[in-house]
């Protein structure tokens, strides 16, 4: 059976490792959403200036460690917040 060769960018790659790049990426975009989604669910008041540097970068499935690092720094201040408030 003949192996079908393509190029991405500078690189030949079969379809098999396309498909696993692709399944990646979608596992990535995932994980995106979903990181998307718990920055929305905080309360995020007072904190407009880290929420819109997270954003920058939210959609961009390289940036994955930093907006997960980000996230949990601006959850630790959103706590820290809530417990000044209440205390």
């Amino acid at each position: 059976m003949e192996q079908r060769i393509w190029r991405i960018g500078d690189k030949m790659s079969t379809i098999e490792e396309i498909e696993k790049l692709t399944g990646e990426y979608e596992k990535k975009i995932e994980k995106l959403k979903r990181l998307e989604k718990e920055l929305a669910d905080l309360n995020t008041d007072g904190f407009e200036k880290e929420v819109s540097e997270i954003k920058k970068y939210i959609k961009d499935p390289k940036s994955i460690e930093k907006v997960e690092k980000d996230i949990k720094i601006l959850k630790t201040k959103t706590y820290k917040n809530t417990e000044t408030t209440f205390f």
